[in-house]
């Protein structure tokens, strides 16, 4: 990824920890959230492509590492499309998303993961 949106990345991870350390919760409930994040930091983003969804994969297993949260399914379609047995397996849920990223409508999508504390 190019330098601007690793610090946009940046930034974003630091609105989330400063809101966890604040105010005791995130403001993010899932993918869809994070959109709104790129969004606002990072406004040239193509939201209807690839890049989108490896860009919240990176964002995503950041916000993991660096403790912020932890993955939960607990929104997603499980029903339709079982989540990956354990939510601490990165490269699960990358498949996971990759796999059912282009049978969801853009709405949909965002419901694959979910955040918590």
């Amino acid at each position: 990824m190019e330098n601007k949106t690793d610090k946009n990345i940046d930034k974003i991870l630091n609105v989330l920890f400063n809101n966890k350390r604040t105010y005791g919760s995130l403001g993010i409930e899932h993918l869809g959230d994070l959109v709104y994040f790129l969004e606002k930091f990072d406004k040239k983003r193509d939201l209807d492509d690839d890049e989108l969804r490896k860009t919240l994969l990176l964002l995503s297993r950041k916000i993991v590492e660096s403790e912020i949260a932890k993955i939960s399914f607990i929104l997603a379609y499980n029903y339709i499309f079982p989540p990956p047995s354990n939510p601490l397996d990165f490269d699960e849920i990358e498949i996971y998303i990759n796999k059912n990223w282009d049978k969801m409508d853009k709405v949909d999508r965002y419901y694959l993961i979910a955040f918590e504390l």
